[in-house]
């Protein structure tokens, strides 16, 4: 018990930081070392368009998100007002990109706490939304998994059917996160509040798109400097979706998210050059980092004017909403 407790220790959690990061940097070297020459010899440009396009989708990644967690927040939370569920949810954003795992959903508990929800509440919202993410998202890398390994044995005779049957598997999530939400409120909460499948149908079906949507980003940010054919894009989707959900699951564990871009790395280099992979992987981390802050920025302003123009309209101050 003592060393298993260690492990969650200030120190360790530093040690396995230093170690995770300085094993990321050094496959980022050998990859970049290792084709040096051909990376140098590249004719580099920038395809504008494919840049401009990539940013405004995730724009609508974002906010389709947003839409999800003001949902499940006004089932659980009881904070039906977007516009408070849009602030939360952008202050939390911003503190996720604080150094360490986890500041995203303790942000998001204080947050809600200052609303009034109980921690149990927004703690549970919070492994929803997450139980979520990962599911929509095993789900849209297998439905993509085909595309990707095409003609390579991993599955060779029965891949097609084990594929549908795996597929089948995770379609049934939103029965079990039903029963689970519902376990943990009564557990938790000591609360009776249960969502029903039609709440956990809707929601998985909209994080799939948002899935299949950053899936079309990563192919619009590789086509920013390295041409990919169309058809080359489910196989993208594929990529993107099984590296974010390992991320996610990840996340839980000191430099867990750079799990993201060694992934994307290794799996764009199945069809282009391992150099190229790493370049791809880093600009879409620079490319989100800059278009979440941009669009948790924007919005924040946003519902400073919205929360305004709601206290003037009822004569009140910017009140708040208990469980």
């Amino acid at each position: 018990m003592r060393a298993i407790t260690s492990l969650w220790s200030p120190t360790a959690r530093r040690v396995a930081l230093l170690a995770a990061t300085a094993a990321i940097l050094l496959f980022f070297g050998y990859g970049l070392y290792r084709d040096w020459e051909e990376l140098s010899a590249y004719q580099w440009s920038i395809n504008y368009p494919y840049l401009a396009l990539s940013l405004l989708l995730y724009g609508l990644i974002f906010f389709l998100n947003i839409w999800v967690w003001s949902s499940i927040a006004a089932r659980l939370c009881q904070v039906a007002s977007f516009a408070r569920n849009l602030r939360a949810y952008c202050q939390a954003n911003l503190a996720a990109r604080l150094p360490g795992p986890l500041w995203h959903i303790g942000a998001r508990v204080y947050l809600y706490q200052k609303e009034g929800v109980a921690r149990s509440f927004a703690l549970v919202g919070t492994s929803l939304e997450l139980a979520l993410k990962i599911a929509s998202g095993v789900f849209i890398s297998l439905l993509t998994l085909p595309f990707y390994i095409g003609e390579t044995p991993l599955l060779p005779r029965y891949r097609t059917p084990a594929l549908i049957g795996l597929s089948l598997l995770v379609v049934v999530s939103p029965l079990l996160l039903k029963r689970g939400v519902a376990f943990l409120m009564a557990r938790l909460a000591g609360d009776e509040t249960a969502l029903t499948l039609r709440d956990t149908l809707l929601w998985s079906a909209e994080y799939s798109l948002s899935w299949l949507l950053g899936g079309l980003m990563l192919y619009w940010v590789a086509n920013v400097v390295y041409p990919l054919p169309l058809t080359y894009a489910p196989a993208v989707i594929h990529t993107a979706a099984i590296s974010v959900t390992l991320a996610i699951v990840a996340s839980l564990l000191p430099g867990g998210l750079l799990v993201r871009d060694v992934s994307i790395s290794l799996l764009f280099s199945r069809f282009i050059p391992l150099s190229m992979a790493i370049v791809i992987s880093l600009l879409f981390r620079l490319l989100v980092t800059v278009a979440d802050v941009i669009y948790s920025l924007a919005s924040l302003a946003l519902c400073r004017y919205l929360l305004t123009g709601d206290a003037a309209a009822t004569g009140g101050p910017d009140a708040k909403v208990n469980s």
